[in-house]
C-alpha cells in the first residue's frame, strides 16, 4: 500500500513542475496581450483627440489640393466613418490595417464598394498588389475609368469595325 501512495505522490509532483513553468509562461502571455491591447486603445484615443475638429470638409478640401477627386474624397471618407465604423477623423495617410484596423478581406470588398458607388470600373492588371493607406485607396480610385467613357469607347470602336 505504501508504494501507491508514493506512485500517487511522484505523479503529483510531476505534474506540479511542469504546471508551474506553464503557468509563468501562459501568465506573461496573457499579460503581453493586455498590454497591446492597452496601447491600442490609447492609440486611437491620441488620434482622435490630435484630430478633433476636423472633418469631412477638411479632408476633402485638403486632398482637392492635391488634385484628387472631390467626390471621390468624400465618398471614400463617408465609406470608412459609415461602413467600417471608423470613430475619429480620417487622414490621407492612415494606414488601413494599423490605424483603421480593415483587413485585407474588408479592404478589396471596400475598394469594389466604393468603385461602384463613384461609377468606376477597374480594367484588367490595373489593380496594386496592396493598398496600405487611405491615399492609395484614392489614387487607385482616380486612376480607373469612368464606366460610362469606357462604354462610350466600346460603342465608337465597334462602330469604327463596322464601318471598315
Amino acid at each position: 500500500m505504501s508504494g501507491f501512495v508514493l506512485f500517487s505522490h511522484s505523479i503529483a509532483s510531476q505534474l506540479a513542475s511542469r504546471f508551474v513553468p506553464f503557468s509563468i509562461l501562459g501568465g506573461c502571455l496573457i499579460l503581453g496581450l493586455v498590454v497591446l491591447y492597452i496601447s491600442g486603445v490609447t492609440r486611437r484615443r491620441r488620434m482622435a483627440t490630435s484630430r478633433h475638429g476636423e472633418d469631412v470638409e477638411s479632408f476633402v478640401s485638403y486632398l482637392s489640393s492635391f488634385g484628387f477627386d472631390a467626390d471621390i474624397a468624400r465618398s471614400t471618407y463617408n465609406y470608412l466613418v459609415q461602413e467600417e465604423s471608423v470613430s475619429f477623423p480620417v487622414h490621407h495617410s492612415d494606414r488601413l490595417n494599423r490605424d483603421l484596423r480593415i483587413p485585407e478581406a474588408e479592404v478589396n470588398l471596400m475598394i469594389e464598394n466604393l468603385m461602384r458607388i463613384n461609377g468606376r470600373e477597374c480594367p484588367p492588371g490595373m489593380r496594386p498588389v496592396t493598398f496600405l493607406t487611405v491615399e492609395d485607396v484614392l489614387r487607385h480610385i482616380q486612376s480607373c475609368p469612368v464606366v460610362s467613357e469606357r462604354s462610350t469607347a466600346r460603342t465608337e470602336t465597334n462602330s469604327l469595325r463596322t464601318a471598315v
